[in-house]
């Protein structure tokens, strides 16, 4: 049927040629003039990327023909021939016949809104995705629900997966609410030392296991000789060589008595080694980067309806080095950042 907005579909559809840029800027543009459409119940709206969208795919319809599949359905052919019309070979691939209703566009204003869609698609004008790099851990600390991470309106937010347990509360702006997680790490930097006090507080409980009583027992007497061995060599009552030979031995004991233990909660070298990869990857990788780093650190991140984050779980993997951090944090550590005890930047992520 004729529609009396036939001169707001050719303005449009002049819009999107003469500037070359995309639905979402095409509709930014009209609204500016300002240009609206009817929606479904007949009330006069803004433009939007769909509705541009919608007008761009219908030229053979304006151009008086109807095709034999939805507008939305016709998508341009790899095999066009740009040296020949478009309209005509859109007209021949998709079986449209002329209709009983006048063009409300001209056949050079379709030819051209083809070939601006023909161009756009071969330089691939696309957006890059966004990286939400809390989905899928961060859930609400109020209600429970999972939030995930969205576009709005060209902004990126992290709202409930479903409806918010507090209309109006509950979603927040997507780099306010990372900075807060990822500055939990910045500047973190292990301190000298740490990895020999958390190997002994790991030894020490499983020396605590009832089976492993005889173990220690022998463990605190090798250790006993190692002592011995080296006053021994300080006061001069044996040479160097002796000294380093029998000193391997003890060593080789020792080793081989603490692997009677039993296997230890976690790789204490290989742990800290990540958690300083951990750091560098969250202050200087991509999003894509710090992404997998937090998904591999963290089982669910928390956060308020205020905007702040209430509590962290660690992974499995994690749990036992952030016990022991905690304990070797109430000892004697000098922090590299020159911060007196205990180090405060290792302290806020531990708390």
């Amino acid at each position: 049927m004729p529609s009396p907005d036939a001169e707001i579909v050719r303005k449009v559809l002049t819009i999107y040629v003469d500037g070359g840029k995309g639905f979402q800027a095409t509709a930014n543009d009209a609204n500016a003039i300002p240009l609206r459409f009817r929606d479904r119940t007949g009330r006069r709206v803004p433009f939007d990327k769909s509705s541009v969208r919608s007008i761009v795919s219908n030229v053979l319809v304006y151009l008086g023909y109807i095709p034999t599949v939805r507008s939305k359905d016709m998508t341009l052919p790899d095999n066009l021939d740009t040296s020949h019309s478009l309209v005509d070979q859109m007209i021949e691939i998709y079986h449209a016949r002329k209709g009983q209703i006048e063009p409300i566009i001209t056949r050079s204003l379709a030819e051209r809104v083809l070939a601006t869609r023909l161009q756009r698609r071969e330089l691939r004008i696309v957006r890059p995705r966004r990286i939400f790099i809390l989905t899928p851990i961060l859930y609400c600390a109020a209600c429970g629900s999972e939030m995930r991470g969205q576009t709005h309106r060209n902004k990126p937010w992290y709202k409930h997966k479903t409806l918010s347990c507090t209309p109006g509360q509950g979603q927040h702006a997507a780099e306010e609410l990372e900075h807060k997680v990822l500055s939990l790490f910045q500047g973190l930097k292990l301190p000298p030392g740490l990895i020999d006090i958390i190997r002994g507080k790991v030894i020490e409980r499983l020396e605590k296991r009832p089976e492993n009583e005889g173990v220690k027992q022998t463990l605190d007497h090798l250790h006993r000789k190692l002592n011995r061995l080296k006053e021994l060599y300080l006061e001069g009552d044996m040479n160097r060589e002796e000294y380093k030979a029998r000193k391997a031995t003890i060593q080789t004991q020792i080793a081989e008595w603490e692997a009677k233990l039993g296997p230890v909660d976690y790789d204490i070298e290989g742990i800290l080694a990540k958690l300083n990869t951990l750091a560098e990857m969250l202050a200087q990788g991509t999003q894509e980067q710090q992404k997998r780093a937090i998904n591999a650190a963290f089982e669910r991140i928390e956060v308020g309806l205020d905007g702040e984050i209430k509590k962290a779980v660690p992974k499995p993997w994690f749990q036992p080095l952030f016990h022991d951090l905690a304990a070797a944090l109430r000892g004697d550590l000098k922090c590299p950042q020159g911060n007196s005890n205990p180090c405060r930047h290792l302290e806020r992520v531990v708390s």
